[in-house]
């Protein structure tokens, strides 16, 4: 593996792999696939991250943090497959870091995990593992963040938009109507949200052919 990099890049990559703390070398590793993933050298970082992956993994007795910056590795590497549209091995990964994540510990990591998966899931036309990732998603938002959070708004946005796309559209109305009715409730703070919300009804109400209530939501919108 070491041969394909350059030789400065090699003595770093070797004074890495013989340091005596293997949590630090696999840190250290993970910051220099994220160099190159930065770059666009994506063959360079998935090479990387695969190497810190795999010392991680050998690591006798993991404590919290340990599982954290692996599960950082694992995300990045998925993200090196999801750009390169290969969807079922960033499915693989994320899934993994779902399995790794603990509950209790990590409500906000797993939410973002949810929102990654439901992504892949959507990519791959898989709507019903889709919509169950972000119904979980949105459950973790508003236990953590509260209802009127931004991110859980955004979530439910999401949830409701793969619904229209699957033409569930008793799923996505309720949902619709949840998301207007909180954003009103933050009065000027989203302003465009806000907007986005109602939108979202009136063009909802357009493809069931009710012209006149979609009207009258679309007007609500120009209000704002």
């Amino acid at each position: 593996m070491i041969e394909f990099f350059d030789k400065i890049e090699t003595t770093t990559i070797d004074r890495i792999l013989t340091a005596h703390d293997k949590r630090d070398a696999t840190i250290a590793l993970n910051d220099l696939a994220m160099s190159h993933h930065g770059k666009e050298r994506f063959g360079d970082a998935k090479m990387l991250y695969k190497l810190a992956i795999s010392i991680f993994n050998n690591i006798a007795s993991k404590d919290d943090l340990d599982y954290l910056n692996m599960t950082r590795s694992i995300s990045n590497l998925a993200t090196i497959y999801e750009h390169r549209r290969k969807y079922n091995h960033a499915e693989i990964l994320y899934r993994w870091v779902l399995e790794i994540y603990k509950e209790p510990l990590e409500p906000i990591h797993i939410a973002q995990s949810c929102h990654n998966l439901a992504k892949i899931y959507e990519m791959q036309h898989k709507t019903h593992d889709a919509i169950k990732m972000y119904k979980r998603e949105v459950c973790i938002r508003k236990r953590i963040l509260g209802l009127n959070h931004i991110s859980t708004v955004q979530t439910i946005e999401n949830l409701g938009n793969i619904c229209v796309r699957r033409n569930l559209y008793s799923d996505a109305i309720p949902l619709y109507v949840d998301m207007a009715m909180i954003c009103d409730a933050m009065l000027e703070q989203e302003d465009l949200l806000t907007a986005t919300a109602w939108d979202n009804l009136a063009a909802l109400y357009n493809r069931q052919g009710n012209h006149r209530v979609a009207a009258s939501f679309h007007r609500k919108a120009l209000t704002i």
